[in-house]
């Protein structure tokens, strides 16, 4: 039976199922996250988690070796690094990071900025929850980068990084419909409650205002059950499905997101559908492409065993004559 047709109780039963699998630390290894933990500091994690996340696009493992290097260069202290920066000499520590088209000078850019926040606001997240209006973080999120932006164009140093590709790779803004996935993966890492997964470091921020990171594993598996229907993850998509997890868990919406999306990192919902995979998913009930591939099977079947007996019959005449 299909999602439409399942109370809410029996939905929220289906995936709580699902979080019990999923939601555990032994699955870090198969997330940029993992990086992150090694550091025990709460400022050390909280550069981390922004470098891993606007860094974790592409293979998994190749962003694992990227942030080893990354951190290495700043001898795994990443606060420190920051709170001593002179954009000279970082530019000159970090000249052989490069992860496919970023390079240091982006990383320098990134961290120059983080500083300026903290000098001007105190935190990241001070400065984050200055511009947080409307109901879902996309509005805070797009004024923090618009800061950004006003102060690469008054630093002379800096200006030509607003033209170059690979770092306005970072800058993505909710105010152009963009997901901004990476930006919502870390403030899922820093918002949600540390659960030995998320790591709880802004406490003044709102768990129920944060927005799924939408990736192509849960923009997949959102179309295979139903929640959405869409080709490409855009700011809409990214609140659509938010707001069917809302509806389950109107406090914590994103808690399903590790979870969902590791459903898929693990190959246990693959990219080419298998309807033996499907039937052991804990969403397979709810599940509209899981429905359409039973359909689908049992049409083949009912084809092959009718061309059976045909043949059958077909052999009986022919033996009678």
């Amino acid at each position: 039976m299909e999602l439409q047709s399942k109370s809410l109780q029996t939905q929220a039963r289906y995936f709580e199922a699902l979080l019990r699998r999923y939601h555990k630390a032994e699955f870090l290894g198969a997330d940029p996250l993992c990086v992150v933990h090694r550091f025990t500091n709460a400022a050390d994690q909280e550069i981390a988690a922004l470098l891993a996340a606007l860094l974790a696009y592409g293979n998994v493992k190749q962003i694992i070796r990227s942030l080893n290097h990354l951190f290495a260069l700043m001898e795994m202290h990443p606060a420190a690094f920051v709170e001593c920066l002179d954009l000279r000499s970082v530019h000159k520590a970090l000249k052989t990071f490069r992860h496919r088209f970023h390079d240091g000078q982006d990383i320098a850019t990134l961290l120059w900025l983080f500083r300026q926040t903290q000098v001007e606001f105190g935190s990241l997240e001070r400065a984050f929850l200055h511009f947080d209006s409307g109901e879902d973080y996309s509005g805070a999120l797009g004024g923090l980068l618009n800061l950004w932006h006003s102060w690469l164009g008054r630093a002379s140093r800096l200006r030509s990084m607003l033209g170059k590709p690979s770092f306005i790779h970072f800058m993505a803004s909710p105010q152009r419909g963009s997901a901004c996935k990476r930006w919502f993966l870390f403030l899922r890492w820093v918002v949600r409650p540390r659960d030995g997964i998320d790591l709880g470091l802004w406490h003044q921020a709102d768990s129920s205002k944060l927005l799924f990171p939408v990736d192509r594993h849960i923009l997949r598996i959102a179309n295979n059950i139903g929640i959405v229907s869409a080709r490409s993850a855009t700011l809409k998509v990214a609140r659509a499905i938010t707001g069917f997890f809302r509806v389950l868990d109107a406090k914590d919406p994103v808690r399903f997101d590790f979870a969902l999306c590791h459903l898929g990192i693990l190959g246990d919902c693959p990219t080419t559908p298998d309807v033996g995979v499907c039937e052991a998913c804990e969403l397979a009930e709810i599940c509209q492409l899981r429905t359409r591939l039973a359909s689908q099977s049992k049409k083949e079947i009912l084809s092959s065993l009718g061309s059976a007996l045909r043949e059958q019959e077909c052999g009986r005449k022919r033996r009678a004559r």
